[in-house]
């Protein structure tokens, strides 16, 4: 495929799968030798990706996905841009929804094989996330040094 197939293809996905929460039509996007990369643990395999994304999509079903960059050679599509949501669901590392809005920028690189997605890295700002819900905070430098 060329690189603007394989840039199609995953505007497409993010639009379909993970903007629009259609994971029936997950197939049609990725391999089903998948491995995603990044975001504190690898997923492999279309059900373990598939899982991976529903489970995020379950914390913010209002999830969406936008680019702001996107860099494409060979077989390689790099993304960059923002992931927004609302925390309205829970999931093992937010049991308690705290129905705050939250930006999360991020960066992701995929490699494709015959026209689909066959592999993922990303790379994520969890903690400002985190910090946005109020689950953490981070120390002002005044408050680091007086320890």
């Amino acid at each position: 495929m060329s690189v603007e197939q394989n840039k199609a293809t995953l505007r497409r996905y993010y639009e379909t799968v993970l903007n629009k929460g259609d994971f029936a039509k997950w197939d049609e996007f990725v391999d089903k030798d998948y491995v995603m990369h990044g975001g504190g643990q690898d997923s492999q395999g279309v059900e373990g990706g598939k899982r991976a994304f529903e489970s995020r999509r379950t914390m913010a079903p209002d999830q969406q996905f936008t680019f702001d960059v996107t860099v494409a050679e060979g077989d390689m599509v790099a993304v960059r841009g923002v992931y927004k949501g609302t925390n309205t669901g829970s999931i093992p590392a937010i049991p308690q929804p705290t129905g705050k809005k939250f930006t999360r920028a991020y960066m992701a690189f995929y490699r494709f094989e015959n026209g689909r997605i066959a592999e993922g890295w990303t790379v994520q700002d969890q903690l400002g996330q985190l910090r946005q819900l109020g689950i953490t905070t981070i120390p002002t430098p005044a408050a680091a040094s007086a320890r």
